[in-house]
């Protein structure tokens, strides 16, 4: 990340652009664990590379459809995607904490903290 940083936030928000065009571009979850990479890589960069994007001023990383598109990966069967995505989530709203007044992320956060959830994702 530091070595991509020093080029600026263009080669972060196109690192960024690529995980979520892998991501919006599968229909059936084939390979998980090129999903699951591209869930916590898209996570990861949007929370260290939230820096960046503040001092850029050009805003090209869409949140709000990043956090749409990793609920829709919370909506899956696979308990593995659904922790990445989870986790990915979570560094979303790290570093921008006003989505957490979503309404969505509070259904979220409760059926991941309720008495029937698995286990991995609590």
């Amino acid at each position: 990340m530091s070595k991509i940083a020093g080029k600026g936030a263009t080669a972060v928000e196109h690192l960024i652009q690529v995980f979520f065009k892998c991501l919006e571009d599968t229909q059936a979850v084939v390979n998980k664990q090129q999903v699951g990479r591209s869930l916590f890589s898209l996570g990861l960069l949007i929370r260290y590379g939230n820096c960046l994007f503040a001092s850029s001023g050009n805003e090209l990383v869409d949140v709000k459809k990043s956090l749409g598109l990793l609920m829709k990966f919370l909506a899956v069967e696979d308990c593995t995607l659904q922790v990445r995505s989870l986790q990915a989530l979570g560094y979303v709203l790290i570093a921008r904490p006003e989505y957490m007044l979503e309404n969505d992320i509070g259904k979220i956060l409760e059926g991941t903290l309720s008495n029937v959830a698995n286990e991995r994702i609590k």
